[in-house]
């Protein structure tokens, strides 16, 4: 089998397309995992694919040129389609440019170069948002001036930032494409407003490069990996740090948060990847509070609360998550130790009984 460079599912998920160091895509069945056709486009390897939102179209683009019946002369780098599937914006190869190409023409009808970020041209490097209403552009190199860019597809016009310092490594939108996050060199995280262009807060706790960042579904919740190995975890509410992950001894060069918060995955560049529980420690937390008068404990069938007596004879309630929090507890219940409890399936009533039997 030839080896994969990526893989791309349109939201509606019922095919995929994967591709590898050739011209050529392979369209899959994401039920069967089967052929559906291939795809060759022109000379190069392919660098890009996207569906269209109804995943009727896709596109894709190479070192050469892009794909398929567009009057495009610019090697494309990342190509998206916008959300009416009426446009595909198409960030340049080789230099900051984006090209905007009307999908029932093939034709150009527009094209940014970005003139304000003059410096660091050798590493164009860009991030669309999920709708592709907005693009990140930006460069890696180090910059004395404006090193990031925020263009509108629709209004097609863009605000230039001075961002971390000068020496940024990369960015990313959150999934609802109101806010986006930078990381650099500078060691730190810097959360912006991506209709203004307003600086939201800072997260500091890397001691070197910062190489990803990336926000969680919900918007509350950041995970963000550097170049010592370490991944952390933050909490968007208050900009500060929630938990440290440490198991890398390699720059890590990527990292997420499924949906509900629950895992985490983390890549370095060794090809090293570790898959995090972090509904775990909530649990653990709870559990580690007075770990040597604890008697008992029980879990909701959902796994968000968990009930726990002590030898003093008193009942705790927890609510689990990436931390836990008390929501209640009673210090009399009982006068020997709590040796059995249980919560019913809704949450709504506790079981005790002590170590005379009490119920």
């Amino acid at each position: 089998m030839e080896a994969l460079r990526a893989a791309s599912m349109p939201l509606i998920r019922s095919q995929a397309a994967e591709y590898g160091f050739s011209p050529e895509i392979k369209v899959l069945h994401s039920s069967n995992a089967t052929l559906a056709a291939t795809v060759k486009g022109s000379t190069g390897t392919v660098s890009h694919a996207a569906f269209s939102s109804n995943g009727k179209h896709l596109v894709a683009s190479t070192d050469a040129k892009l794909i398929r019946n567009f009057d495009h002369v610019e090697p494309s780098k990342l190509a998206k389609f916008s959300a009416d599937s009426t446009k595909v914006i198409s960030c340049h190869f080789d230099d900051l440019g984006v090209a905007i190409i009307d999908t029932s023409t093939g034709k150009i009808s527009n094209t940014e170069l970005f003139p304000k970020i003059v410096e660091g041209r050798n590493q164009p490097s860009y991030s669309m948002s999920a709708n592709g209403k907005q693009v990140l552009v930006f460069t890696k190199d180090q910059t004395n001036g404006e090193n990031l860019a925020i263009f509108n597809t629709e209004s097609q016009t863009y605000k230039a930032l001075k961002v971390c310092g000068g020496a940024m490594l990369h960015a990313g939108f959150s999934i609802n494409g109101d806010y986006f996050l930078v990381a650099g060199r500078d060691n730190r995280i810097h959360m912006y407003n991506a209709n203004t262009g307003e600086l939201m807060g800072t997260l500091e706790g890397h001691e070197s490069d910062v190489m990803y960042c990336e926000m969680s579904a919900d918007q509350r919740t950041a995970i963000s990996g550097d170049n010592s190995g370490n991944v952390l975890l933050w909490d968007l509410a208050t900009f500060q740090l929630s938990v440290r992950l440490q198991a890398h001894d390699m720059p890590v060069l990527y990292c997420a948060l499924v949906p509900d918060g629950s895992r985490a995955l983390s890549l370095d560049v060794e090809g090293h990847a570790h898959v995090w529980y972090m509904d775990a420690k909530g649990v653990f937390d709870c559990l580690a509070d007075k770990s040597d008068q604890l008697c008992s404990c029980s879990m909701s069938e959902d796994g968000t609360r968990m009930v726990v007596g002590y030898v003093n004879g008193g009942i705790k309630m927890w609510t689990l998550g990436l931390t836990a929090t008390k929501l209640w507890e009673t210090t009399a219940e009982f006068q020997s130790p709590v040796l059995a409890i249980s919560m019913s399936p809704t949450r709504e009533f506790i079981a005790s009984s002590d170590q005379t039997g009490k119920l």
